[in-house]
This record gives structure tokens, sequence and C-alpha cells, in this order.
């Protein structure tokens, strides 16, 4: 294996994202107003997607730097999430949701790469 595929598979990314979408899934997220429910469930369709592009994605066309800088974006997302878990508050979820934008640029060029068949550079 490459170098690149090595960072690629054990950047921390990986696990931040699987923590997310297993927050996403835990009580605290269900069942709530309409208002939240509509925060939460674009946090999990983009999540969603994340999830299946970086397993789509050419492990050698991903820089290090792309990696950490997506990492940085979603700990922010992370901690948003946290700070929802305890003390429910929309503000919490609109952050969130205004964090993972940053990463909807980068994503959706990744996205149409991985659909046209070119390599994607994050």
């Amino acid at each position: 294996m490459s170098r690149w595929h090595e960072e690629f598979k054990n950047h921390q990314l990986h696990s931040r994202i699987e923590h997310i979408q297993n927050l996403l899934t835990e009580k605290a997220f269900n069942k709530l107003d309409i208002a939240l429910e509509q925060e939460i469930s674009r946090l999990r369709k983009i999540m969603e997607l994340v999830g299946n592009i970086l397993s789509s994605v050419d492990h050698e066309m991903v820089s290090k730097a792309q990696l950490d800088q997506f990492n940085s974006q979603f700990s922010q997302v992370e901690a948003q999430l946290n700070s929802f878990k305890s003390n429910p508050q929309q503000s919490y979820l609109v952050q969130a949701n205004t964090y993972i934008d940053a990463s909807l640029s980068p994503l959706a060029k990744c996205f149409i790469a991985l659909l046209s068949g070119p390599a994607c550079d994050l």
C-alpha cells in the first residue's frame, strides 16, 4: 500500500465521522420538535454523503492537509452536537450546520468528480 493510502486509512477523520454519525442516532437527537428535526435531518444527510464520498474516493488523490481541514471542521460539528446533547438548544444545531457548510463546496466537487470519473481533489 502507498503512503497516501496509509495516511488516508489511518486518519482521525474517519473515527470522528463515525462518532458524529453515532451521536446523531442517540436518544437526545430523536423525537424532537420540527425545527430541531430539520436541523438534525440535514446533518444526518450530509454525514451520510461524507461517508459515501470518503469510501469511494481514490485515497491517493486526497491530501493529508485536506483530511486535516475536514477533521478540524467536523471537530467543531462534533463539539456543537455534544453541547446539544447536554443542553438541547436549537442554537447548537444551527451552529453545527453552519460549521458543516464549510465542507460542502469541496465535497460537492468530489461528488461530481466521482460521478464523472476523474480523480477527486478535495
